[in-house]
């Protein structure tokens, strides 16, 4: 399984925080290999969605800019 980050909308300021994430735009992808020798043959199937973030406090709060890909992943698979 592979999660693409498309798009994060965010707030400029909420809570006295700046730069805020409230919504995670992904598509997750899986592909499957079946057969085998010259009949191998891989499928794929993806689909997009979306993922709405609760307003964080000032002990989880993570600026836009400070934000690694594999953070964001975490909270789609969650």
């Amino acid at each position: 399984m592979k999660i693409q980050i498309n798009n994060i909308d965010r707030y400029v300021s909420k809570n006295g925080l700046k730069d805020v994430c409230k919504t995670v735009h992904y598509t997750m992808i899986v592909s499957k290999t079946v057969g085998k020798y010259e009949d191998v043959v891989t499928y794929h199937v993806s689909a997009i969605g979306t993922v709405e973030l609760d307003a964080p406090n000032s002990n989880d709060y993570i600026e836009y800019k400070n934000l690694t890909e594999e953070k964001v992943k975490d909270w789609v698979k969650y």
